[in-house]
């Protein structure tokens, strides 16, 4: 014969168990990140569009003054007036600087005689990497740096410098290549 033999099976109480964890509480629901603000070289301005600029430095040249002028009748872009040996020449017939459509053009003489004239300086000095900054008349400073230096032959520069797309990008041109009495070449400096 068999004999069935009945078990208890014991019963548990919640309260002999540990407290279950409680959810994380949220404090608060995270914010967007702030915006990043361009970091400008000390003493330039965020551009929107300066006007007439009055005075260039490039690299470490001390500061000269800037003349606006138009292009002559067949469209070649101005040079300083009375070969002036430390002024640079603003073509003035495009867009305010800073501007991303604009290509603000500018222009220096290269002397033979005379190291100290702008175009001599800024091919002895004015390398990629350097800070270009080019104030207006109301005092703003917009800064480029210096991302390319190129020379060509002269009958190249135009062709050069056109081709190149239009986007906010600072061109500065100095006669180089002197052989005899004639400038055989163009040093062209590219800014953004």
């Amino acid at each position: 014969p068999t004999a069935t033999i009945q078990t208890e099976t014991p019963s548990v109480v919640a309260t002999d168990l540990p407290p279950l964890p409680s959810a994380p509480s949220i404090i608060s629901t995270p914010s967007a990140l702030p915006t990043p603000v361009p970091q400008l070289p000390q003493g330039c301005d965020i551009p929107e569009g300066l006007s007439q600029p009055q005075q260039l430095q490039a690299g470490d040249i001390d500061p000269r003054k800037v003349v606006r002028l138009p292009r002559d009748s067949s469209g070649v872009s101005p040079v300083p007036p009375d070969f002036a040996k430390d002024i640079y020449a603003w073509d003035n017939q495009g867009g305010a600087l800073g501007e991303d459509e604009y290509k603000a053009y500018f222009t220096a003489h290269t002397y033979s005689s005379d190291q100290s004239a702008l175009g001599n300086l800024l091919q002895k000095s004015l390398h990629s990497g350097d800070l270009i900054r080019v104030t207006n008349t109301e005092g703003g400073v917009i800064c480029y740096e210096v991302s390319e230096r190129i020379e060509v032959l002269e009958s190249e520069y135009v062709n050069l410098i056109s081709s190149r797309p239009s986007d906010g990008v600072l061109t500065i041109m100095v006669c180089s290549g002197l052989k005899g009495n004639v400038w055989t070449k163009r040093t062209v400096w590219f800014a953004n």
